[in-house]
């Protein structure tokens, strides 16, 4: 991992792509880019091994800590889109 500065920058991208995610196919699309097998935290988490055991302690805990949020940010946004979803039908039917 070569440092907060690359986890700081793929943070601010999850946060900004699942904001902008205006569906649930899309929002799922979101989290697999970022938590997945091959996504970007996946990529990062890599080099995690070549490190010494004191950076691979601290790298792996701020991994944590960043796909706690990013699988918080998604949870909210889904809320959002199933909220919004409910409100459109409601809507529809004059309720």
């Amino acid at each position: 991992m070569s440092g907060s500065n690359d986890l700081d920058a793929l943070l601010l991208e999850a946060e900004r792509a699942v904001a902008s995610a205006g569906s649930g196919q899309a929002l799922t699309e979101v989290r697999a880019r970022f938590l997945g097998r091959k996504g970007s935290l996946s990529e990062l988490l890599r080099g995690i091994g070549e490190l010494s055991p004191e950076e691979r302690g601290r790298a792996g805990a701020a991994a944590n800590e960043a796909k706690r949020r990013i699988e918080e940010w998604v949870a909210a946004r889904r809320e959002e889109l199933e909220r919004s979803a409910t409100d459109a039908s409601l809507a529809d039917r004059g309720i």
